[in-house]
């Protein structure tokens, strides 16, 4: 089984400023000019202006990469409810695509005329990033329903390097630990993620220990947060493997 990388002195794996740092109850509705600015902020830096992630996180901002080499996907026009796994679980209908690197749902907005949801796929590779639109673009993907539409993304992700790494992250341990319950609320505890599906693909009863596949919805940020997580304070307890 494999090693992690590194989390910070407390245990928490900072992926984005936006999982870590404490959200007041209540905020004040800002103002007209305010979010004026913070759209021309956006521009500046090179984001849409209506993008809400962390615009300061250098992983968010478009990669300096040919078009050519781009593995971020943009899909529009899927249904109000989707989420993160039915989009996945409509991906893995049309076939093998590839490894995924992040998956991002942004909610329909009807106040701006956006009454359909749309999702930032980037993959490991161009390769991945030209299956999925060829699929879109053949009709073979379908999300509860509806066909969408998807283009390169804008905002440009460069290709990973090849590796074992993937979203898909395969635990053993004790049945007390390695258990979708226990497991999910610790996570919880140490990053945002979500979950496309999880199995349980062997169990133990002399050993009294689990075999559990966890696939999450990106590997960025979430199965790499859960691997570092593990290693760090269950190493001697908990072993994981890339699926």
């Amino acid at each position: 089984m494999a090693r992690a990388e590194s989390a910070d002195s407390r245990g928490f794996f900072k992926a984005m400023r936006t999982v870590t740092i404490p959200r007041e109850v209540t905020k004040r509705t800002p103002s007209k000019g305010e979010i004026e600015l913070s759209r021309i902020l956006r521009r500046l830096r090179d984001f849409p202006p209506n993008y809400e992630g962390d615009t300061i996180n250098t992983r968010n901002k478009s990669a300096d990469i040919p078009d050519n080499l781009n593995t971020s996907v943009w899909i529009t026009g899927l249904p109000p409810t989707c989420t993160c796994k039915t989009l996945l679980v409509a991906m893995a209908q049309v076939g093998r695509l590839g490894k995924i690197w992040s998956t991002v749902i942004n909610p329909p907005n009807p106040k701006e005329g956006k009454f359909y949801a749309a999702a930032k796929v980037v993959f490991f590779t161009r390769e991945g990033a030209e299956r999925l639109i060829h699929s879109v673009e053949a009709g073979r993907l379908v999300v509860a329903g509806r066909r969408p539409l998807a283009i390169f993304n804008r905002i440009k992700s460069a290709p990973q390097k090849e590796s074992l790494k993937s979203r898909v992250v395969i635990f053993e341990g004790p049945v007390a630990l390695v258990n979708e319950c226990k497991l999910k609320e610790w996570f919880l505890t140490k990053f945002t993620y979500q979950t496309e599906s999880v199995q349980l693909f062997a169990h133990n009863s002399t050993r009294n220990t689990n075999v559990l596949e966890w696939s999450f919805g990106s590997y960025r940020g979430q199965a790499e947060a859960a691997v570092i997580a593990v290693t760090k304070e269950l190493d001697a307890i908990v072993q994981w493997k890339h699926g």
